[in-house]
């Protein structure tokens, strides 16, 4: 191929990417969508979209809890778009990091301040604490925070 046709792909598909994206956030809720509505009032609501008109929107947020609210009260809105397990990692890491350090300290304070010293319990803590760093990275993985994409305004 020349020069000229694979610079013509790679024009054509970082149109096609750039057109999906643009696409994806102009995005509207539809039914069954998890939303977090910015009201006019500066409350917020969080919750599953069940009916949505010009008029109003039913926001399910618990099985026995279901609101209507209109149109003209929403401010902004965002769509959940799946789960952040990497920032759910790296908070659990840097958390069970923090946890292991305090650990660490405390035992080296121990072994330093301690007159009759039979076992330096820093041996046992170094490996616990570095171990708590990746116990906090699964737990935090598990605990992983809603991703949601930037508030919009509400097209009446």
């Amino acid at each position: 191929m020349t020069k000229a046709v694979c610079s013509a792909w790679i024009a054509t598909f970082l149109c096609l990417a750039l057109h999906g994206q643009a696409q994806s956030q102009q995005q509207q809720p539809s039914i069954g969508d998890r939303v977090r509505l910015q009201l006019s009032d500066g409350s917020r609501v969080t919750g599953r979209l069940i009916a949505i008109d010009r008029s109003r929107l039913l926001v399910r947020r618990s099985r026995a809890d279901t609101i209507r609210i209109t149109s003209e009260t929403v401010g902004t809105y965002s769509i959940a778009t799946g789960v952040d397990r990497r920032r759910g990692v790296r908070r659990g890491a840097l958390w069970g990091g923090l946890a292991g350090a305090t650990l660490v300290a405390a035992a080296v304070h121990s072994d330093v301040t301690s007159k009759d010293l039979v076992f330096p319990v820093t041996i046992l803590a170094v490996p616990a604490g570095l171990a708590m760093t990746g116990i906090g990275a699964v737990v935090g993985a598990f605990w992983a925070p809603i991703r949601w994409t930037p508030p919009r305004a509400m097209r009446r």
